[in-house]
């Protein structure tokens, strides 16, 4: 064959017509929309019986089949905040994250979940449209993206009346103030006051000596809490973690009033927050007992965790807060 005849027949070859790829074509699983948090949280408050069938379909498609039956079945005494929790967070944590997964069809590509735009968020907190078990108002924050509302949370706000709380001198219980607001950003938040535990940042490194107990600074060297002001001994410490049903002193501090984080209300004092004993119930598995502030507003650690991840809480975002609707029915505290 001569180079003449190799040429002809490359020609006729790139004439040919192309077939098609055997490889299996790339295919997108888009992220689920708020459906399954609406899910979620329907049964993180009300039980596996408070799904709806368009919520245990969205539910289905987020947690899988398998979880989904073993919720419906368990019923609500096995399913309770933890199980359902650890579904959610699992599934909340992978889908934050973009993940190529090669199986043996085609490559499934998992967007992580659209964050609602800061504009596009308001929060309006009724703090008294419910009435809890212990027969007190309890709190209800509603989300809205744009004009439709996507969730709901519950929330403990201010007492109805001010009144003055015995344990801290100058301090009062209040409502929180009403009127419209912007929410800044996720901070670990600082106080001297209230006996003076919030003057750690959460998750600072901390060790107890047997004599005093000391917490790290930036640059690794350690300070004994009796340098703070006001001095933080290590019989009160403990006396602190005690009550949060601990024996001995973590390696860690965790006795911050305002939680791991806190986004405060522009214009205002007030924070929106989790509390220390709130964080400890999530981690023992316990129901999150909402109690009342000095007027910011509590919510629950594992609303939390999805309200920031769906943008629900950040800087930039609307805060409508409502006075007592129904201030003469509560009286007086203290309750």
């Amino acid at each position: 064959m001569t180079m003449s005849d190799t040429h002809e027949l490359e020609l006729l070859k790139a004439k040919q017509p192309q077939r098609p790829s055997r490889e299996m074509p790339v295919t997108r699983q888009h992220a689920p929309d708020n459906a399954a948090l609406l899910a979620v949280n329907a049964v993180l408050h009300g039980g596996v019986r408070a799904l709806t069938p368009s919520a245990a379909l969205a539910l289905q498609r987020r947690i899988g089949n398998a979880a989904l039956q073993h919720l419906l079945t368990a019923g609500p005494a096995e399913c309770g905040r933890v199980t359902v929790a650890s579904y959610a967070q699992a599934e909340f944590r992978r889908a934050d994250e973009s993940v190529v997964e090669r199986q043996t069809g085609p490559t499934v590509l998992r967007a992580a979940p659209k964050r609602v735009r800061a504009s596009r968020v308001t929060l309006i907190f009724v703090p008294d449209e419910k009435i809890a078990a212990d027969g007190k108002p309890m709190g209800v924050i509603h989300v809205r993206v744009g004009r439709r509302e996507v969730a709901t949370f519950e929330a403990r706000g201010g007492r109805p009346r001010r009144v003055r709380d015995v344990r801290f001198r100058g301090k009062v219980f209040a409502p929180t103030p009403a009127g419209r607001f912007t929410l800044g950003p996720g901070v670990s938040a600082y106080s001297r006051d209230w006996g003076g535990l919030s003057q750690l940042a959460w998750g600072t490194p901390i060790r107890d000596t047997g004599i005093e107990v000391q917490y790290r600074l930036r640059r690794g060297r350690w300070r004994s809490t009796m340098r703070l002001n006001p001095p933080l001994s290590r019989g009160l410490i403990l006396a602190a973690e005690q009550a949060l049903g601990k024996t001995a002193i973590p390696n860690q501090w965790n006795l911050n009033d305002f939680g791991k984080i806190a986004f405060q209300i522009s214009g205002t004092k007030s924070l929106i927050h989790t509390t220390p004993q709130n964080e400890e119930e999530r981690l023992a598995g316990l129901t999150e007992k909402l109690e009342f502030s000095h007027g910011c507003i509590h919510i629950k650690p594992s609303d939390r965790d999805i309200m920031v991840s769906q943008g629900y809480l950040q800087a930039g975002v609307r805060v409508i807060t409502m006075r007592y609707r129904k201030q003469a029915r509560w009286g007086t505290p203290p309750w």
